[in-house]
């Protein structure tokens, strides 16, 4: 069955620079009754647009959240290929964020800190349009947390990936401390699995504060304007979170630096609504690239 195509970007002016992070298993902790973490704060007061996000996988199957977002296409259009999209589409998407970026004169990259095969990301990244990949090997000297790269330190290169290259650009990251499983061992002195995860999700957290003062900064010093779009892939797969928690929501936040503040609006949508959201912060003609580099 033909797959329906995403629609086009629209027409009008674009950001300079568009940050989108995948946070791994990420949701407000204080649904699974853990302390109040300061991001959330900011995602109410600072992120012109924030909420629920309603997504196609419960405590694993990041590919097709992921795939959500950067194609804008509902699961459910995907056939059978929606269990596994990687799979079944291998990255086959003409009009992914990626490639509509690159077509628009954008700079693309894929911000991982793991292996290039895992899930075939590398191949699948390359097939969506990005052009450069920076992986698992970039990070072999970056601070564990467990036995992943901690969020922090992923955070801080991020911010130097933005400064070192010249906009126009499109980010995509995914992060990697909070992913499972969480058992006996991962923390010194912490084996209750909702505890290991609440220890990450703060760490999560912070990179959140870290990157939208960091953002906000680049936007002043540059005058450009940046978007940055954090989102959960997932429920975390604890004990706590059994399948249909929070009607399979995580949490999203967009923000917007060099723009005049806008009043935060909670709006509770699906990951392929995102994904079409998106589109909107890359509208612009080559023309006006061009012109504004």
């Amino acid at each position: 069955m033909p797959v329906p195509a995403a629609p086009a970007l629209p027409e009008g002016p674009g950001d300079d620079v568009v940050v989108v992070i995948q946070l791994e298993s990420f949701v407000d902790p204080e649904r699974l009754g853990g302390a109040k973490l300061p991001a959330m704060d900011l995602f109410r007061a600072r992120a012109a647009q924030y909420g629920r996000l309603r997504v196609p996988a419960h405590g694993a199957y990041t590919m097709r959240s992921e795939h959500a977002v950067l194609t804008g296409r509902p699961s459910e259009s995907l056939g059978f290929g929606r269990y596994d999209p990687y799979t079944s589409r291998s990255g086959d998407e003409p009009t992914s964020l990626a490639r509509l970026a690159g077509g628009r004169g954008y700079g693309t990259l894929f911000l991982h800190p793991f292996h290039r095969d895992f899930f075939r990301r590398a191949r699948v990244m390359e097939a969506f349009g990005f052009a450069d990949l920076v992986m698992g090997e970039a990070f072999a000297e970056a601070p564990r947390v467990g036995p992943y790269v901690g969020d922090v330190a992923l955070g801080a290169r991020l911010l130097a990936e933005v400064r070192a290259r010249r906009a126009p650009l499109f980010l995509f990251c995914v992060t990697m401390e909070n992913h499972g499983p969480w058992k006996p061992g991962r923390l010194p002195g912490i084996d209750d699995p909702q505890a290991q995860y609440l220890h990450h999700v703060a760490h999560t957290g912070r990179m959140v504060e870290d990157l939208v003062a960091g953002l906000d900064a680049i936007a002043r010093e540059r005058g450009q304007t940046i978007t940055l779009c954090v989102f959960g892939d997932h429920a975390p797969s604890l004990p706590s979170c059994k399948p249909g928690f929070g009607g399979r929501t995580t949490e999203y936040a967009l923000f917007r630096f060099g723009r005049p503040h806008e009043a935060p609006r909670r709006v509770d949508i699906a990951a392929d609504e995102l994904g079409q959201a998106l589109r909107g912060t890359l509208a612009t003609a080559p023309a006006d690239i061009a012109a504004g580099t």
